[in-house]
């Protein structure tokens, strides 16, 4: 079984962004400068993610549990 998480959307970028980025000193906000986080990080929802692991002498306890 191959498991993986989907791969957020990436956001297009431009030289524009990334010279108004480059601006350290900027204290307040600039027009046209969005927040950097999503586009390292990509757009993710905000669903939580959820991971399940069971040995297979346990796997009775997450059988209870759905039902």
């Amino acid at each position: 079984m191959l498991l993986y998480s989907p791969e957020p959307a990436i956001l297009p970028t431009s030289d524009i962004l990334f010279d108004s980025w480059a601006f350290t000193t900027v204290k307040g906000k600039l027009p046209g400068r969005p927040p950097v986080q999503p586009y390292l990080h990509g757009v993710e929802d905000h669903k939580q993610a959820e991971t399940y692991v069971a040995w297979r002498e346990e796997v009775w306890v997450f059988a209870k549990k759905h039902r």
